[in-house]
């Protein structure tokens, strides 16, 4: 390989390892966080009997959002046509208002706006660890 070509190449796989870590998160700073702020309307425990006012977020990343079963009554994102992922937890912790204003949903109880993107990040670790 010329030096040309591994140089760029060598640019490429730096760009991409670079992008790619945009959200990675310390999932146990997140497990403290959503304690805190979360853990009153969100329940993160397998099949958790438990009613409360928002979802479940146990197995959140990757679910189709608005599908959860035993979650029937929250109307926010009804219609939703999309899965959460990295992207769509950091615009939804980023400002909830604003997020159910994009997607066209309904009002939501939920009021968070959390500004510090580390922050998010670590909350969505901790999600991701929830399988």
């Amino acid at each position: 390989m010329s030096k040309g070509k591994f140089l760029v190449f060598g640019m490429a796989l730096a760009l991409a390892l670079a992008s790619g870590s945009a959200f990675a998160g310390d999932s146990d700073k997140g497990q403290k966080i959503f304690q805190s702020k979360c853990n009153m309307c969100h329940s993160v425990v397998q099949n958790d009997k438990k009613k409360k006012v928002g979802p479940n977020l146990f197995g959140v990343v990757g679910r189709k959002a608005g599908t959860l079963p035993s979650f029937t009554k929250y109307k926010g994102l009804k219609g939703a046509d999309f899965v959460w992922d990295d992207a769509y937890l950091d615009e939804l912790l980023t400002d909830s208002k604003k997020f159910f204003k994009k997607i066209g949903g309904k009002k939501s109880k939920m009021v968070v706006k959390t500004a510090d993107a580390s922050k998010r990040a670590d909350v969505i670790a901790h999600l991701k660890t929830l399988k």
